[in-house]
């Protein structure tokens, strides 16, 4: 896992967005938001597109459907969970934002960021059962697509393998990652560099935690009520795998985002860095 993006601090695709744009002329091409929330990523893509580019939006949750407005006709919105293939499945949606809370009295009331896909599991009574697609199967340029950022609550890998024919024409993802199994090995595989970035944990940092990790920020309010701090790794990590599982079970390790890049665009992503 290198450690690059983490030594420049990069915390936002759109810091990359924007470094990428300085170099390749705009970023003429298209994105994909895996796990498009209330579009607040999708339009933050926008900001760093060609004019005439467009984002393919995934969101299965209804609840957040109302936030994407029919004028934003540079946003498609796909109503589907992103998967390795059709059919249906479980989703499940532990939360949502109380009319009450702080996210909703800024207009959220109804949004969550925490659904996700429960294959093979019986169902709840609560649950929902959603439409799901490959990428690949409803993005109809192939070539146009740039930049992925998938953060889909532990149904990255599936995403990935259905959308495994794009993945060739990538410059770079963002990558949501919990230590999913088999994630890593699909991205070295289909020929990406992998870096890690910001950590993101629940709770607040004890005395240890700081000496391992350099903390940007404490107190952070989620929309589940929930309170989170952020850091970045102090040192590397000879077993990635233990470090990742320890940080878990003794800090309250949530994820990191990973920063994927093909390695046929690398050239590109050394002139980018230069801009971060």
């Amino acid at each position: 896992m290198n450690d690059l993006m983490s030594v420049k601090k990069v915390s936002s695709f759109s810091r990359l967005l924007a470094a990428y744009g300085k170099v390749n002329g705009g970023n003429r091409f298209d994105a994909i938001d895996g796990g498009a929330g209330a579009g607040t990523t999708a339009r933050e893509m926008l900001q760093h597109l060609g004019p005439a580019q467009k984002v393919y939006a995934f969101e299965p949750f209804p609840g957040n459907h109302r936030f994407f407005k029919p004028e934003e006709t540079r946003i498609l919105l796909h109503k589907q969970a992103l998967a390795a293939g059709p059919g249906q499945m479980c989703f499940r949606v532990p939360s949502t934002v109380a009319a009450e809370s702080a996210w909703g009295q800024q207009g959220l009331a109804g949004y969550s960021s925490v659904g996700y896909l429960v294959p093979g599991a019986a169902p709840r009574e609560e649950d929902l059962n959603v439409d799901c697609v490959a990428a690949q199967d409803v993005v109809t340029d192939h070539a146009s697509i740039g930049f992925i950022k998938l953060d889909l609550q532990g149904g990255e890998l599936g995403a990935l393998q259905g959308m495994a024919q794009l993945l060739s024409g990538v410059q770079f993802m963002w990558v949501e990652f919990t230590h999913q199994p088999g994630l890593v090995e699909f991205l070295a595989d289909h020929d990406f560099l992998i870096f890690d970035t910001e950590y993101f944990f629940f709770g607040t940092p004890g005395p240890e935690a700081a000496n391992l990790f350099d903390i940007i920020r404490t107190g952070v309010g989620l929309s589940t009520g929930a309170t989170a701090w952020f850091g970045y790794r102090r040192r590397p990590w000879l077993n990635y795998t233990d470090e990742f599982r320890r940080a878990q079970r003794d800090f309250g390790l949530v994820q990191t985002d990973l920063v994927c890049i093909n390695r046929s665009h690398v050239d590109l992503f050394i002139a980018a860095s230069q801009h971060l």
